[in-house]
C-alpha cells in the first residue's frame, strides 16, 4: 500500500514537472560569412499565469555578431490586448529587451513565440547564446514573479542578405543611442530647430 502511495506522488511530481512553464531558446548561433543573418527566437511553453510582461537580457559574442533588430511575436497579444516593446539596449556583448501589456482582458496562457533577435554575423564564427537575467510578472496588484525555467537547445544557422539589405520589420535602432528617451528626445530637438527655422522663414 505504501509503494503505491510513493508510486502516485512520484507520477504527480513528474506529471508537474513536465508541465513547468519554461522559455526555450537556441544555445549557439553559426555565421557562414561576414554580413549572414540569423533570428533567435524565444518562445514560451506552459504558461498558467496570466501574464503581463517580462524582461529577458541575453549574453552573446560580440566580437562574432552584432544585434541589428528586435521584434515582438504574436504570443502576447494573441487574446487581443496590445504590448510595448521596451528596449532593445545593446550594452557590449548583452542584449536587454522586455514587453508589457496594455489594457484590461484575457491575458495570454499557454505556448507561443514571445521574441525573435535578429543578428548579424561580423565574421564567420559562431557564438554562443546565453540568458544572463529573465523576468516575468503577472496582473496582480501588486505584481509577482513567475516562476519560469530556460531550456537551451540546437544551433541556428545564419543565411546571407541581399544588397537591399534584406530581412523583415522589427525594432531597429542605432547601436551608439540605444536607450529610447535618447532618441525621443533628440528626435523632439530636430523637430523644434526645423519649425524655428521655417518661422523665422515666414
Amino acid at each position: 500500500m505504501n509503494r503505491l502511495i510513493l508510486l502516485m506522488v512520484l507520477t504527480v511530481m513528474v506529471f508537474t514537472a513536465a508541465k513547468a512553464t519554461e522559455i526555450s531558446l537556441p544555445e549557439k548561433v553559426k555565421f557562414p560569412s561576414k554580413g549572414s543573418e540569423a533570428d533567435v527566437i524565444i518562445q514560451i511553453k506552459d504558461l498558467k499565469e496570466n501574464c503581463r510582461g517580462f524582461e529577458i537580457e541575453l549574453e552573446f559574442d560580440s566580437t562574432v555578431a552584432s544585434v541589428k533588430e528586435v521584434s515582438l511575436k504574436d504570443f502576447l497579444t494573441s487574446t487581443g490586448l496590445s504590448a510595448d516593446l521596451l528596449g532593445p539596449v545593446v550594452s557590449g556583448n548583452t542584449v536587454k529587451f522586455g514587453a508589457i501589456l496594455k489594457g484590461s482582458g484575457t491575458f495570454p496562457t499557454g505556448s507561443g513565440d514571445l521574441a525573435v533577435v535578429r543578428f548579424t554575423g561580423l565574421k564567420s564564427g559562431e557564438t554562443p547564446i546565453t540568458v544572463k537575467s529573465l523576468s516575468f510578472v503577472d496582473d496582480n496588484v501588486p505584481v509577482n514573479d513567475i516562476t519560469v525555467s530556460v531550456a537551451q537547445a540546437g544551433t541556428v544557422e545564419g543565411v546571407g542578405v541581399s544588397s537591399d539589405g534584406g530581412g523583415g520589420g522589427g525594432c531597429s535602432f542605432n547601436r551608439e543611442s540605444s536607450d529610447p528617451v535618447i532618441l525621443v528626445l533628440l528626435l523632439s530637438a530636430i523637430i523644434l530647430t526645423v519649425s524655428l527655422r521655417r518661422f523665422r522663414i515666414s
